[in-house]
């Protein structure tokens, strides 16, 4: 990221989001394929760490990385256009940075592993 100005309210001047706070690199690579009906895929999730000003005694948040996993089965011989679909975020359950205010936590999410089953189809 770049650049990221904020305004509160319109007229006022901007803010660099930036300058504190705000972590400047994001990266997501996938690899995954398809065998018959079955199709797998993994991704990796990254977001980077940053440095925090004026927050004693935390100076840095840390990098968060996470994987996904994501599988489907075509059911197109029993239902025509019909996925069958499992989603599995942060496999590993990975716990955000702590950061060091009320929120306790930053730079991801803090639901942890979560599981979810799917039926897709078009009609």
């Amino acid at each position: 990221m770049l650049n990221r100005e904020t305004q509160v309210v319109q007229g006022e001047p901007f803010s660099d989001d930036l300058k504190n706070g705000v972590g400047r690199f994001f990266f997501t690579a996938s690899l995954g394929g398809t065998l018959g009906d079955f199709t797998a895929r993994a991704t990796l999730n990254h977001r980077g760490g940053y440095p925090l000003l004026g927050v004693p005694p935390q100076t840095r948040v840390s990098a968060f990385n996470t994987v996904d996993l994501f599988f489907s089965y075509n059911l197109d011989d029993l239902l025509p256009n019909t996925l069958l679909t499992l989603n599995i975020d942060n496999v590993l359950d990975e716990d955000p940075p702590f950061l060091n205010n009320a929120a306790g936590y930053t730079n991801g999410s803090t639901l942890g592993r979560l599981i979810s089953f799917g039926i897709r189809t078009k009609f």
